[in-house]
């Protein structure tokens, strides 16, 4: 069942409600299901012509309520319509012996005409035929006898408007009279955002190729070039190992290692010339020892304790510039206004 408030007033509503079984509604789904269908919308034809009506067809010049006569293949309905929603639906079968009678369909006008005028104290402003076979039928008898005047829509609207308004009713078709149950509303919504999307997931999957061909070529064309130089390195090996003699290879071997231990020890007198450089008038070098690489010192610095830690911060960032501190402590005795500086460092490579 839907619903939508046509009307508030001081202290009550006026509200169109429309219903259709649920068990219908459930094996219409299953059907469309079996066969794959992506069903965006469950309506009743009632509910689509009168959105055709109300979107398409009706114009301010109208009076309302109005009668609209729908002739299908099996039937002809009476759909008394308003600007606002249906206030009356009943419909009758065609005798396939006798076809579309006139006659009768006087008569159901002249039911609904009184109908709506007994429950609605409303009457009729015009009548208006839609689909196909009106050509079959007398209209001038219907209004005649009904008293009511012929509807004549807007003639720059397309025949199809007139002849199947079902359908493009449900193209303007009000949301609230979609009977779609909410788990379905909510998976199609799931499955708009995904289509949505999708052209980004492709987006990225296409950026995300050409990027990898891009990584792949350059990795090719440097493994070339790695190639390349492994092979020249290769090449003067062999060269060399041609034109030095073969007990010239220890004397060279020893001086590579000397060369190497002279690049990864530090050297006192570099030190000592790299500390002078740095060096402070209220600084007393006490010890520094020289391992390899690392080095432990100690500083004794004079002054407040304020300015000797200051004194301290500035030893320690020169340090770092050319060393990694492994260790530091710094003790300083208020009464003789000096502390002593013990570092622990490794010289970067």
């Amino acid at each position: 069942m839907v619903y939508k408030v046509v009307e508030t007033l001081e202290t009550t509503s006026k509200v169109f409600v429309f219903g259709i079984e649920e068990k219908d509604i459930n094996n219409y789904l299953e059907k469309l299901k079996n066969i794959h269908a992506k069903v965006e919308l469950i309506t009743h034809k009632v509910l689509c012509i009168f959105c055709c009506f109300q979107r398409i067809l009706f114009s301010d010049k109208m009076g309302s309520p109005v009668l609209l006569v729908i002739f299908d293949k099996t039937r002809i309905w009476y759909i008394v319509a308003s600007k606002q929603a249906l206030l009356y639906v009943r419909f009758t079968v065609i005798d396939e012996f006798f076809g579309i009678s006139s006659q009768t369909i006087l008569e159901n006008v002249l039911m609904v005409k009184d109908y709506v005028y007994r429950f609605f104290q409303e009457d009729l402003k015009g009548l208006a035929f839609l689909g196909k076979g009106i050509e079959q039928v007398n209209l001038e008898e219907i209004l005649r006898g009904s008293n009511l005047p012929l509807i004549n829509f807007d003639s720059k609207l397309p025949v199809e408007v007139m002849e199947y308004p079902e359908f493009f009713g449900a193209t303007v078709l009000d949301p609230v009279f979609n009977f779609l149950p909410f788990s379905e509303k909510l998976f199609l919504t799931q499955i708009n955002w995904v289509e949505r999307l999708m052209p980004v997931f492709w987006g990225l999957t296409g950026i995300n190729l050409l990027l990898g061909l891009f990584l792949y070529k350059h990795n090719l064309e440097l493994q070339k070039h790695i190639d390349s130089e492994v092979l020249s390195v290769k090449k003067i090996i062999n060269e060399l190992s041609y034109r030095i003699p073969e007990t010239s290879l220890p004397k060279i071997k020893t001086y590579l290692e000397l060369e190497k231990e002279k690049r990864t020890t530090l050297r006192l007198d570099e030190f000592l010339l790299w500390l002078s450089q740095i060096w402070d008038s209220d600084f007393i070098l006490k010890n520094v020892t020289i391992r390899n690489n690392k080095i432990i010192i100690e500083v004794e610095i004079k002054g407040e304790l304020m300015i000797a830690q200051k004194r301290v911060e500035d030893l320690i960032s020169h340090f770092e510039k050319h060393f990694k501190t492994e260790k530091s402590s710094f003790n300083f005795s208020g009464k003789e206004n000096k502390g002593i500086l013990k570092l622990e460092a490794v010289i970067k490579r």
